[in-house]
């Protein structure tokens, strides 16, 4: 048995070198044993120094460092992933309306059982169809969310791809894949050290793995065969394009369709759909019938992909392919029945991503009927004859951009299925239909998320509180029960101030730079 003085000296070392080493896993095996062996070394050197010696050989002893480095490595990047604790921090909300939703993923097998990802709010969930919300992210060290998942095999795996994905500095990075074991209450960082990318547009885990997971990023495809501790570059180039799109078929889980964006300077034209039958490894171009314009504009070529539940040989793809003529048929839907060898344009389906489709596009196809699909851009379009034509749903002319309790705020960005309830995210928070998208019903209350660009307090009276956001006007909270703020200024807002010395003089701003004043304290 080895002795005391040998089992404590081990400790200190390995103790050592953890302390005085940055944190790395990268998933190089190699590199893990040469820390492992450089650990038994200086055990072996202290032992030649001092006359000790003990039972275990160098293997045993080589294992017994290399366990013990991974176990701190494991409790260090648990550590990492929390951030400041929120105890002593009260929410003042809003609760009446929330702000930008990315992601949505339902529970496969608990009817009304939702998570819901914000911008740079978390991940919310809600047991009761939305009715009611709770976060379950407070404590991470970041709360942008591009992307959720729940493993098909067993929903208590949740994975959140943190970091909103886009094209430049507008969108909010993140930390890496962040994963949970149950169901969201705890979470952990499954890749220590360089994470895979800090932009996320998609996860998709494997309906046979839960730790098969494939990442559609900015900087490309992804897969992981160990839960998120090393990753493979499957499609894509870190430096010039990524992956917005990865879907599956219902049928054969191997067969996979994705999409590039260029979001760089590509003359070979790499914005295209793709496709792979051996569940990612390997991918091909699908072929002909997407426009050629496609390929050219960074601000246009982003590609939104669906494939039909109930008959997985028809796909859309929805398309912004000019950013400089906002109206015409730049804007288009494309549909194939052959599961993506050959494309027919739709009928057109108007301007409705107006210059946006590299921010607000999204499409989904009905489980039941592969001719109803519902796209988003600024606004939103419906088909229920497979693009023969086209019904607008436009926030706007409903009464108000921000949308009301029966018409979903502007600028979609994901829809999720359950059954036959279809969940929609959006610069407003989320709405829920339960007729294919004919009609909505907005499911924001205590859904608190809203993004600000400027805030401030009134020195005098400090529950009053003045706030411009992201997409949602500027707000104003009036006084301390008061978790429903006002609507006082329309557009984004952006800076804003209240006077110290005189606190009913009021200044707001929409898009940066239009000033607004206002002389009785923001209500007009």
């Amino acid at each position: 048995m080895m002795s005391r003085r040998l089992l404590a000296v081990t400790i200190l070392i390995v103790a050592g070198l953890a302390s005085g080493s940055p944190v790395r896993a990268d998933g190089d095996v190699s590199q893990r044993e040469d820390e492992s062996r450089s650990i038994l070394e200086r055990i072996s050197l202290y032992q030649e120094r001092h006359g000790i010696r003990g039972e275990l050989d160098s293997e045993q002893m080589l294992e017994r460092a290399r366990w013990g480095y991974q176990r701190w490595l494991e409790t260090e990047y648990r550590r990492l992933v929390k951030g400041a604790t929120v105890d002593g921090w009260v929410s003042l909300g809003p609760s009446n309306g929330a702000g930008r939703m990315t992601a949505i993923a339902p529970h496969p097998s608990s009817d009304g059982t939702i998570f819901a990802g914000a911008a740079s709010g978390g991940v919310w969930k809600t047991t009761d169809h939305g009715l009611t919300w709770r976060p379950l992210t407070d404590g991470l060290s970041d709360l942008a969310v591009g992307a959720l998942a729940l493993a098909p095999s067993n929903p208590e795996v949740v994975y959140i791809g943190s970091g909103e994905a886009g094209l430049g500095s507008f969108f909010v990075p993140g930390i890496g894949l962040i994963r949970s074991s149950d169901g969201g209450e705890t979470w952990f960082l499954p890749q220590p050290g360089e994470v895979v990318a800090e932009q996320f547009f998609a996860l998709l885990v494997d309906p046979r793995n839960e730790d098969h997971v494939l990442a559609a990023t900015e900087r490309g495809l992804f897969a992981t065969d160990d839960g998120g501790v090393s990753w493979d570059l499957r499609l894509g180039h870190p430096d010039l394009y990524g992956v917005t799109e990865i879907i599956r078929s219902t049928t054969n889980p191997d067969h996979l369709w994705s999409a590039l964006w260029c979001f760089s300077s590509c003359p070979e034209g790499l914005a295209r759909v793709m496709t792979s039958l051996d569940g990612g490894v390997t991918w091909a171009a699908a072929a002909g019938g997407l426009p050629d314009a496609v390929h050219d504009n960074p601000f246009a070529n982003r590609i939104a992909l669906a494939a039909a539940p109930s008959d997985d040989r028809v796909l859309y793809a929805a398309i912004n392919t000019s950013r400089n003529t906002p109206y015409g048929p730049e804007v288009a839907i494309y549909r194939s029945s052959d599961g993506g060898s050959s494309w027919q344009n739709t009928v057109d389906p108007g301007p409705y991503m107006l210059m946006q489709g590299w921010y607000n596009n999204a499409i989904t196809i009905d489980p039941t009927d592969p001719d109803v699909v519902v796209a988003a851009g600024v606004w939103y379009v419906r088909t229920t004859d497979g693009g023969a034509s086209w019904t607008a749903m436009d926030p706007v002319v409903a009464g108000d951009w921000m949308g009301t309790e029966t018409v979903p705020h502007v600028d979609g960005h994901g829809f999720a299925w359950q059954g036959d309830t279809l969940w929609l995210g959006c610069d407003g928070g989320v709405w829920l239909s339960q007729d294919g998208g004919a009609t909505w019903s907005g499911r924001n209350d205590g859904l608190v998320t809203r993004q600000y660009y400027g805030l401030d307090i009134d020195p005098i009276r400090q529950d009053r509180v003045l706030g411009g956001t992201q997409d949602n006007k500027t707000n104003l909270k009036l006084g301390p029960d008061d978790a429903d703020w006002e609507w006082v200024i329309d557009g984004d807002g952006f800076e804003c101030a209240i006077n110290p010395l005189v606190p009913d003089l009021v200044y707001g701003t929409i898009y940066g730079t239009l000033v607004f004043r206002s002389y009785d304290g923001g209500s007009s």
